[in-house]
């Protein structure tokens, strides 16, 4: 077969400008992604607390009687209920914010760990939660003392809080959006952008 010289130099071309055109493909796809790895960039976290006065008091208490007869251990810590919720209305806490739930009845007995000894039975224990709230914050340190002396056996947890904990949570964020466009941020926009 025999080719000529117009063929071999077209074929040539052919090889070389598709030679080329990858070249060019090949560094331009480079370029590109270099471009966006370089780009800087920078992630600030912040955080706003806010403190306020609390407006309530919750007390979260627990009764608990012990007796040998298991009527009698309920009538006590009956009695101890009945005491506490009279106790609460003299503060002037409406019914509303007064809450018995949850009453555990169960024996109880030594430890034989403790005495090494076989157990032996103490009595009935009766527990139940009382939850109060108290809206007038300046009455709680009373109130507290006088929980004491009603007979409750076990403060769970007093708890100083806000009942408008959605405003103050929108405060906050409005403090930390003003944070976030205050001057170093408007700084920063600029100023990075060109020294990279």
């Amino acid at each position: 077969m025999t080719t000529s010289r117009w063929g071999d130099a077209n074929h040539k071309r052919m090889i070389k400008n598709i030679l080329l055109v990858l070249a060019i493909a090949l560094s331009a796809s480079s370029a590109l992604a270099q471009s966006t790895i370089d780009r800087p960039l920078i992630t600030v976290v912040g955080q706003a607390e806010i403190m306020v006065v609390p407006d309530e008091v919750a007390f979260n208490l627990r009764v608990v009687t012990m007796d040998k007869d298991l009527l009698a251990a309920q009538a006590k810590n009956d009695q101890t209920v009945k005491a506490l919720l009279a106790l609460a209305r003299q503060y002037q806490i409406p019914p509303t914010q007064m809450q018995t739930d949850h009453i555990t009845l169960s024996e109880t007995y030594t430890d034989e760990d403790v005495t090494k000894k076989p157990p032996v039975f103490l009595g009935y224990t009766v527990s139940k939660r009382v939850a109060i709230v108290l809206r007038d914050v300046s009455k709680a340190e009373q109130l507290l003392a006088d929980i004491f002396k009603s007979g409750v056996t076990r403060i769970d947890d007093v708890d100083f809080r806000t009942t408008q904990i959605r405003k103050y949570k929108d405060q906050a964020l409005g403090y930390g959006n003003q944070g976030r466009t205050g001057e170093g941020h408007r700084a920063n926009q600029g100023d990075w952008s060109n020294n990279w």
